[in-house]
């Protein structure tokens, strides 16, 4: 049994995702709600819970500003939110799940299955990425938060030409011609880059189209990138591809 608690200030949304919890996953308990920032951060304290649904924007505070209160988050977290460009994007940038309001019973069962999929130290990693990320006052939209082998980065997504797929690790090809590694996979930068102009053409590729030189064609294709690298582009992906590559 995982111990959750709500933090939201709309008591309708609040009871209604205790309930859609209640008939969808009985293994998680709710065992407080909360309306503010404050008042969540003293039933954390409280309660000690496993996981936490967390709404962004409250009055008195936000989600992000509750978390900065934590220096290490011991407990899971789900957001639960109206849609916010910048909030949605940070929280990708760090792949932390959300969920949008109003809540569907499917998308609640995606966020609770990726949760179970990942373990909780991986997941409380994560949540630590995204506070230090939210906390820095100097980050712009345009950043991305990257965890490496000895901490992590923040890159402004430009900086990238492509990312490659290397086993469980993920490459990314600066245009300085440096390369990071990272410990999340390429399927997780599919959806942190998905809004700064990157699309992937493979299974083990993703580029910026700031960076695309030329297309050659052929069965699938290939792209030269601005550091001369060919990287070539499935034939599946190939019809959606040049399309994207026109824009």
């Amino acid at each position: 049994m995982m111990n959750a608690i709500i933090i939201d200030d709309e008591t309708y949304g609040s009871a209604t995702l205790e309930k859609m919890l209640q008939q969808h996953a009985p293994g998680i308990q709710v065992i407080a709600k909360a309306a503010s920032a404050a008042e969540g951060r003293q039933a954390i304290l409280k309660h000690q819970p496993d996981l936490v649904f967390l709404d962004i924007e409250m009055p008195g505070g936000s989600g992000f500003d509750l978390l900065a209160g934590f220096e290490t988050p011991s407990f899971q977290v789900i957001f639960v939110t109206g849609y916010d460009r910048y909030a949605l994007q940070a929280i990708k940038c760090c792949a932390v799940d959300y969920l949008l309001k109003p809540v569907e019973p499917a998308e609640l069962n995606r966020a609770l299955d990726k949760l179970n999929r990942n373990t909780q130290n991986a997941t409380l990693e994560r949540l630590q990425h995204l506070v230090d990320f939210m906390a820095k006052p100097s980050n712009k939209s345009n950043k991305i938060c990257v965890p490496t082998p000895n901490g992590m980065e923040l890159i402004p997504a430009s900086d990238i030409c492509y990312c490659e797929a290397s086993r469980e690790y993920t490459l990314l090809h600066t245009t300085n011609n440096g390369v990071i590694t990272s410990s999340y996979n390429i399927g997780e930068f599919e959806s942190m880059l998905e809004n700064f102009g990157f699309f992937r053409i493979h299974n083990s590729y993703i580029i910026n189209h700031d960076k695309v030189l030329r297309y050659l064609k052929g069965e699938g294709g290939t792209v030269i990138m601005s550091n001369k690298t060919e990287l070539p582009v499935s034939r599946r992906r190939k019809p959606e591809f040049l399309e994207w590559l026109k824009n």
